[in-house]
């Protein structure tokens, strides 16, 4: 997909970031850049004009859709890549699933900004309200007040049968 993005856009670079990235990718082309693992890639995300996520298999988590939604960095992911986010196509991401689908999509983000502001607003919002620490907040008071009851039922009917 990079030479179909480079041919519509030949400024355009490729900024890997993790563990490994500054290894053979670099090698393919002189604006693929591998940055290695960044403690806080915040300020590189947030110079991004689209994050990608082109995951075709695997399992576990999926921390670079979350990280994107959290830095309002619009994304372009496969089915896989965002698996388990709940979200819909050209809502709050794209979507695509085929190497030149996944190229127009990123084309289309460099091509009209307002659409990947757009869908990382959305994103964020969405973040904010179900993935934050804050977020869990009250599911995590029901928790735990639900442990005590329970606990105090057991205790209470532990001493019960004792007499």
């Amino acid at each position: 997909m990079w030479p179909i993005i480079k041919r519509e856009f030949p400024i355009a670079q490729l900024r890997l970031v993790g563990r490994g990235s500054e290894g053979y990718l670099t090698k393919l082309g002189p604006d693929i850049i591998g940055l290695g693992w960044q403690e806080d890639p915040g300020d590189e995300i947030a110079s991004w004009s689209a994050m990608i996520v082109p995951i075709k298999v695997g399992a576990g988590t999926r921390v670079k859709v979350a990280e994107g939604f959290a830095r309002k960095c619009p994304i372009v992911a496969t089915t896989i890549g965002a698996f388990g986010y709940d979200v819909e196509n050209r809502r709050k991401v794209l979507l695509v699933d085929r190497a030149d689908d996944f190229a127009s999509a990123c084309i289309l983000l460099l091509k009209a900004p307002e659409l990947g502001e757009a869908l990382s607003e959305r994103a964020h919002k969405r973040f904010l309200e179900q993935w934050t620490w804050d977020s869990f907040e009250n599911t995590v008071r029901r928790v735990v007040k639900e442990c005590f009851v329970r606990s105090n039922r057991a205790q209470h009917d532990r001493v019960a049968s004792a007499l």
